[in-house]
């Protein structure tokens, strides 16, 4: 587990600035995915988001696209950073992050009145937690999950393919039998650098390696669909290819 301690100050603000300041074609594709993999449950009941970091984009695209939004959501990320920011914002801080051209985006293209799906989500009971992945997750957190959501985590935090399933493992143990898991991937990453000279880890997945890591990790998905997303031109770093989505429901195997 050598690149846990990566994560623990995540530049959280400047990534929110960097990536979800706008909405262009990945963007898009991203909130698209998470919508349609939701639309059909009309509850969402409990969330669970695996290293959620500081965005709160997938939790505003299931919010929109459901009859009612979630009744508890169940942050857990390594970084106090992050929590900060998804807190501020909950609380409705003046400093909070802006969201605004996600919610447009979202009333926009989806009909979701910004208003509706701020009001629903600030309501919901939130329990965040910090919670390194590498370490496993507390026994009260088993099967906890109606859905189950990790976007650009496992693949953005190691190089290794062992380590990268020993994190997708923690999708298994917060689902229940038959949640709908919602993930996403950077699509053939090369290691990175957001705002400073640290060099952050990655492994290259892609829609052709990832079936057989989810089967490694136990993610076994009845109905699972995984598909390939674009990519921003030019591209916010250089080093991948787009995006991979999956979607499915779990599977508890005895």
């Amino acid at each position: 587990m050598p690149t846990a301690a990566l994560f623990f100050d995540y530049p959280a603000r400047f990534y929110l600035g960097k990536y979800y300041s706008k909405v262009g074609v990945e963007n898009d594709a991203f909130m698209r995915s998470v919508a349609d993999a939701t639309r059909r449950l009309g509850s969402l009941g409990t969330v669970v988001e695996l290293g959620g970091g500081p965005s709160l984009c997938a939790m505003f695209a299931m919010t929109a696209a459901t009859e009612s939004g979630p009744e508890r959501v169940v942050w857990l990320d390594a970084g106090a950073p992050n929590l900060r920011e998804v807190q501020s914002w909950l609380s409705g801080q003046p400093d909070a992050f802006d969201y605004s051209a996600i919610l447009d985006w979202l009333e926009a293209e989806l009909g979701a009145s910004a208003q509706n799906v701020i009001e629903r989500l600030r309501g919901a009971r939130w329990d965040l937690r910090m919670i390194d992945l590498w370490a496993g997750l507390p026994a009260d957190l088993d099967g906890v999950g109606d859905v189950v959501g990790s976007y650009f985590v496992a693949e953005c935090a190691t190089d290794c393919e062992a380590e990268f399933i020993e994190l997708t493992k923690r999708v298994r143990q917060t689902s229940r039998d038959g949640a709908q898991v919602v993930l996403a991937y950077i699509r053939a990453s090369s290691p990175y650098r957001l705002h400073d000279d640290t060099l952050y880890p990655a492994l290259a997945v892609d829609e052709c390696n990832l079936p057989s890591l989810l089967d490694l990790a136990g993610v076994s998905l009845a109905n699972r669909a995984i598909r390939r997303g674009p990519i921003d031109e030019p591209p916010p770093r250089p080093g991948y290819s787009g995006m991979v989505f999956v979607q499915g429901q779990l599977t508890k195997c005895a």
